[in-house]
């Protein structure tokens, strides 16, 4: 039996998420401690008002993107209330603190089927909502790149040029839907029937980038909360969230990419900030993150 298909066994995988979790926090771990003088020195200054509208921010985005994922459900032909879409959404996301990556997706497709939705269109709003969610996600993260370093901005325009004609011809749903079906038949899923129109997918491209957006300006408020930053450097932050977590997104060993979002968070702010800064406030966010998914969870019962 050769190594990947050992790899494949539930323990094995197991082991290797927690050694992948492991160093990277070591290596965290190990710059705080060689910092820590300048850590214990600094002038913290929390803006407890930023922290908190941060906060505020990063719950109204998960409702958001709860009501999208409705809308997608309406545009297929499966009409569910939007308090009962929303409740489904915030509770299967706690799902992702599973290893594996699929009860959340799982998770939605059997509580849609309980509200008369068919196993097809359930699959298939979870499919493109993520397909959404990462086609959405690069495309903010390669505008973002406009802004990152002034000096090299026209030859980032280059690259959005030749992307930009690229990307919407894989949105249009002849390409898009046979891309899905391939790379759930690579998976061993069974395909799905893509009934979107072109200028749906348009709509929800253009309402996940103002997700995105919103994402991104949650994040800047809980930094400039204990660092300041320029507002300039906005475009830059919304443009790391988008990849940071595409990032913990494609890490398929380790549950809600655990120590790969923090790892490029820290790699990426700290072409801004202190690296010792960064840390922190990587697990600053993930703390609020995981705050939110719970407390969204709870409310979501109230629903």
């Amino acid at each position: 039996m050769s190594w990947l298909s050992e790899l494949k066994r539930p323990r094995y995988r197991r082991v290797v998420s927690i050694v992948i979790v492991g160093v990277i926090f070591f290596f965290l771990a190990r710059i705080l401690y060689r910092d820590w003088t300048k850590i214990s020195t600094y002038q913290w200054d929390v803006n407890y008002y930023l922290l908190t509208l941060s906060f505020i921010l990063m719950v109204a985005s998960s409702m958001v993107i709860g009501l999208g994922w409705n809308l997608i459900l309406r545009l297929l032909g499966a009409v569910v209330g939007y308090r009962k879409a929303l409740k489904i959404y915030l509770l299967t996301e706690l799902g992702r603190y599973i290893p594996g990556k699929v009860w959340t997706m799982v998770g939605k497709v059997y509580l849609l089927k309980k509200e008369g939705v068919s196993t097809v269109k359930g699959g298939t709003s979870v499919v493109v909502r993520l397909a959404i969610h990462v086609v959405s996600g690069l495309l903010i993260f390669f505008v973002s790149l406009l802004f990152w370093t002034p000096a090299e901005s026209v030859r980032r325009v280059y690259l959005l040029l030749f992307l930009l004609p690229v990307g919407l011809l894989f949105l249009h749903p002849s390409v898009f839907g046979r891309t899905l079906n391939f790379g759930l038949k690579r998976l061993k899923r069974n395909g799905i029937k893509f009934t979107l129109k072109y200028e749906h997918i348009i709509l929800l491209i253009l309402f996940w980038c103002g997700w995105w957006v919103l994402v991104g300006i949650s994040t800047y408020f809980l930094i400039i909360s204990v660092y300041p930053l320029s507002f300039v450097l906005l475009p830059a932050i919304v443009g790391i969230c988008a990849i940071t977590w595409l990032a913990g997104f494609l890490s398929f060993m380790v549950p809600a990419g655990l120590g790969v979002i923090e790892g490029m968070v820290v790699l990426l702010l700290g072409l801004y900030l202190p690296v010792h800064i960064a840390i922190l406030i990587a697990l600053l966010i993930r703390v609020l993150r995981t705050a939110n998914n719970v407390l969204c969870a709870a409310f979501a019962l109230k629903l």
